[in-house]
């Protein structure tokens, strides 16, 4: 049940068990699962050396690399997160509107009513193209080819996945050409920082991209990130941007078509801001809520991991060194005393109150929210403003749309099919 029906497992514990149980996955490992607020407020809040990220980002050491932030423990983590995070600020990823959006217009170019399409596939396409143009500053098709050519045949063989990547650490001979895939991907993103850097112009003349910012970034020190660490970061952003914001797109489209009323509205708002300026979708309410009440329902990430670097206490119990915490964003955003009606799609939830950071936590929390949260969000409202402006889109009928597992991430099965059922002029 753990690996083919998760989040119906992580229900069925919580009716049983409550409020917080223990898993034992793997025998190595004890889980500790959580999905009370003030459980979650004591995890997010912990000191840097009593609860640590330890083993549950570990699988991606090999593709992100010893440098990538999500692996980064007390000062040295503390010290990258301030090297990066001007880089993500809001007013700094609303001027990636325009990037967004050609990406996408170059997707969707040949869309005409009739059109069926899987929404996995399309926006897993838009979604590396963003990653090219508003995080690597990829100008031109051409440019970087090699390097999406082996990030696409990388992440989307079914051969294997990012949630089995600490195989990759042993001497599997099996495995020994997926090893080679990141031994390419690695080299081909150090030798375009490389590049960058060297053709890298003041910070008041750059071309606004993220990598740009951090080739210009400094800590009190006046250090910068190296070559090797701005790779890790590069490949990290892939890692946790790529398929997980295309899976949240998908799940969008296919609750947002599956509701007429939802639609209609949708609609309405971003008719009336036009296309001209991306920036604008920001402000608007109920593209707002669409996207929260998204990510609420089928979040891409389970679970937030936390390992207890010493004893830690927690409800009344002591939990060893090494056991690792789990606040369940599943079963958090699925209490019936935080939501009304958990199970079905209302984004006016989010239009009637505001939820604590502990209540609705997609990104995760405290110091080690996913410093991408601003790019993802606005790429979200970005592509979802910009189709309902000029498609009415509806779900293919057929097989019932369940979560299933998809390499990192919890996506529709069948990657959503659907079909255009109006374009607008």
């Amino acid at each position: 049940m753990w690996v083919m029906r998760p989040y119906d497992f992580m229900r069925e514990c919580a009716h049983e068990f409550g409020d917080l149980f223990t898993l034992r996955i793997r025998a190595e490992s004890t889980y500790v699962i959580v999905s009370r607020p003030d459980a979650i407020r004591a995890i997010f809040t912990a000191r840097a050396d009593t609860l640590g990220v330890g083993a549950g980002n570990a699988v991606l050491a090999p593709f992100v690399g010893p440098a990538s932030l999500l692996l980064l423990e007390g000062e040295r983590h503390v010290r990258e997160r301030r090297l990066l995070m001007p880089a993500f600020h809001q007013k700094v990823i609303a001027g990636y509107g325009d990037a967004i959006r050609d990406a996408l217009t170059d997707a969707i170019e040949d869309w005409a009513p009739g059109k069926t399409f899987v929404a996995q596939e399309v926006l897993q396409g838009v979604s590396i193209d963003v990653i090219l143009r508003a995080v690597f500053g990829v100008r031109t098709k051409s440019a970087c080819a090699d390097l999406k050519r082996e990030l696409v045949s990388f992440l989307n063989d079914r051969r294997f996945s990012l949630g089995q990547m600490d195989q990759l650490s042993g001497g599997d001979e099996s495995l020994r050409v997926f090893r080679e895939r990141l031994g390419r991907i690695g080299d081909l993103t150090l030798a375009f920082v490389a590049d960058r850097r060297y053709a890298s112009t003041a910070p008041d003349d750059s071309p606004g991209d993220i990598l740009s910012m951090l080739l210009h970034a400094k800590d009190e020190f006046g250090h910068g990130p190296t070559d090797s660490e701005l790779r890790d970061e590069l490949l990290t952003l892939v890692a946790t941007g790529y398929e997980t914001t295309a899976t949240a797109l998908a799940w969008g489209l296919y609750w947002i078509a599956g509701s007429r009323e939802v639609r209609t509205r949708l609609r309405a708002e971003v008719a009336a801001v036009g296309d001209a300026d991306a920036r604008a979708y920001s402000a608007l309410p109920y593209l707002d809520a669409v996207v929260k009440e998204t990510l609420r329902v089928y979040p891409i990430v389970p679970f937030v991991f936390r390992e207890a670097l010493q004893p830690f206490n927690l409800d009344g119990y002591t939990f060893d060194r090494g056991t690792i915490l789990a606040p369940s964003v599943y079963l958090t955003h699925r209490r019936e005393d935080l939501y009304d009606r958990p199970e079905m799609f209302e984004p006016e939830r989010f239009l009637a109150r505001t939820y604590s950071p502990y209540e609705y936590l997609p990104f995760g929390g405290g110091a080690r929210r996913c410093i991408g949260m601003n790019l993802a969000i606005y790429e979200m409202k970005v592509i979802l403003a910009t189709l309902f402006q000029r498609f009415d889109l509806e779900n293919d009928a057929g097989t019932p749309v369940l979560p299933v597992r998809r390499s990192v991430a919890m996506a529709p099965s069948g990657g959503g099919r659907m079909i255009v059922r109006h374009a607008y002029g």
